[in-house]
């Protein structure tokens, strides 16, 4: 039985680097990498919600359900610790979490997930989400946007 998990390990270290640069200088450390488990949630569903498709169609995979269960309550746990310190931000990084599930369901259903546009897009968006995880930490807003505009070009 294979795991759905992510291929792209630059993306798992985007979003790690991310959510600890997003964190290092925040008042508020613990809701910066709540952030960070929201986004990492995300990017981890990513595969069990496609095998969990696939499997509607005749295939079972319980480690994939089980992957997703675990990668739902980590989203809710980073979200609780968000909303704790930012409830505004909180709902930012759960929209921003369907959003990165969704848009990868929809480029590999259109089978350009490895589309070089479409990759620079999504680890440009990985990279940005530094400046979620520092706001969710109380970054100050231009101090938080610079970060994940400079994670994102990296």
């Amino acid at each position: 039985m294979k795991l759905a998990l992510p291929h792209e390990h630059g993306g798992t270290l985007t979003v790690v680097g991310a959510a600890i640069a997003g964190a290092v200088h925040a008042p508020h450390p613990l809701a910066a990498l709540g952030a960070g488990a929201v986004v990492a949630a995300a990017f981890f569903a990513r595969g069990p919600v496609e095998a969990l498709a696939l499997a509607l169609a005749g295939r079972r995979c319980v480690a994939d359900a089980l992957l997703l269960g675990a990668c739902l309550v980590f989203a809710a746990v980073g979200g609780w610790l968000v909303w704790r310190a930012r409830p505004a931000v909180a709902a930012i990084a759960l929209a921003c979490a369907a959003a990165i599930v969704v848009a990868s369901a929809i480029a590999r259903r259109a089978r350009q997930h490895r589309h070089p546009l479409v990759e620079v897009v999504a680890m440009g968006a990985l990279g940005a989400s530094c400046a979620l995880d520092a706001l969710a930490g109380g970054v100050a807003s231009h101090a938080a946007l610079l970060a994940g505009a400079v994670l994102a070009v990296h």
